[in-house]
């Protein structure tokens, strides 16, 4: 049985369900877990107890030079606390590279890229992440991702897929489950259409923006009794009844209702997000969901497993698709599978 510290020191709400399946595949393959995050973070989990938690005021947001001075803070009080030298493995759910640098940890970790790729085709951030790929062993969700890393001279890398997050069925949530829009309750189950864009920190605002102040657009919302429906905390601006703009995190029970009865989901990321997995697109395969992805290279990577036609480049392709798929019944949508299970076996066969 092997000792693993499974550490999580940014506690992410967005990195809740991803927590889960590592954490879930870690326990299948027969590991002992020690866990440190923000205080409070594994409650979310269903952990009942660390064996450290990160205090509050070691987290900081809105400052990104300050936020990873305390994110150096929060590694170096890990390694105050913990003695790392009795895991067999220690595993960073979430990094980042400037901040683990500074950290003086000098033990071998397991770190999981999740955005980390971003940006090193800049020669200080790439610096600080060869810097600690070094001794490091850099975890990635594709092979596209590895073949990218390898390019850069960085060789010690495995590919461990996301894994699925648990299926999100109609019959497992709350039938009329209400969002509060503009201080007004909304019932699901009065809206006959829905169309859901999740995203939250990576939506396209300037995209979105306009095509929600496109007449001919919301024309159309309105004769197909559609409502658009988006989850964002960046300010964007409609006075039409059929676009819903909904600023607040939603309860996962809400959240999984409006995902189950929305009958489209719309993916728009910024050009920014590169060699990155799309948690809402791992959702749309889990529960056999219809998503529209706005076609860009790494969602390419994913065409050939996608049963239909899900890829727009413009706000009229969009319009177009979202008539064409808006009430599509196949019985099977995608054809991608993930065995997480092997790649972890693979992972500790190696190390």
């Amino acid at each position: 049985m092997k000792n693993v510290l499974y550490i999580d020191p940014l506690s992410q709400y967005g990195h809740i369900n991803f927590n889960r399946i590592y954490i879930k595949e870690l326990l299948n393959q027969e590991c002992k877990l020690d866990y440190i995050f923000k205080e409070g973070y594994e409650k979310q989990l269903g952990i009942r107890s660390n064996v450290l938690s990160l205090p509050k005021e070691l987290y900081l947001e809105g400052n990104s030079v300050l936020s990873r001075y305390y994110d150096v803070l929060k590694l170096r009080y890990i390694k105050r606390n913990i003695d790392l030298t009795k895991y067999d493995f220690i595993v960073l759910s979430s990094y980042d590279e400037i901040a683990l640098y500074f950290s003086c940890i000098k033990s071998r970790l397991v770190l999981i890229n999740h955005n980390n790729l971003q940006g090193l085709n800049n020669l200080i951030k790439l610096f600080f992440y060869r810097s600690v790929s070094k001794i490091n062993i850099q975890i990635v969700f594709e092979n596209y991702m590895k073949e990218y890393l390898h390019s850069l001279g960085i060789k010690n890398v495995a590919r461990i897929c996301h894994g699925f997050p648990q299926r999100i069925d109609a019959d497992n949530t709350i039938i009329n489950d209400v969002i509060i829009i503009n201080l007004k309750s909304v019932y699901l189950d009065d809206l006959k259409k829905v169309v859901f864009v999740p995203s939250v920190s990576n939506l396209d605002r300037e995209f979105f923006q306009e095509l929600i102040l496109d007449e001919s657009f919301l024309a159309y919302l309105e004769n197909e009794e559609c409502h658009l429906i988006i989850k964002t905390k960046l300010r964007l601006s409609c006075k039409s009844d059929n676009v819903k703009l909904i600023d607040y995190v939603l309860p996962d029970s809400v959240y999984n209702s409006l995902f189950a009865r929305s009958d489209l989901i719309i993916i728009k990321y910024p050009a920014s997000f590169k060699f990155r997995v799309s948690a809402v697109f791992l959702e749309c395969v889990s529960s056999n969901k219809t998503c529209l992805i706005y076609e860009t290279e790494t969602f390419r990577n994913y065409k050939n497993v996608i049963n239909y036609g899900a890829f727009f480049t413009s706000k009229q392709e969009l319009r177009d698709k979202i008539m064409v798929n808006l009430n599509l019944n196949m019985l099977r949508k995608y054809s991608l599978s993930m065995n997480i299970d092997s790649d972890f076996a693979a992972f500790f066969g190696r190390y």
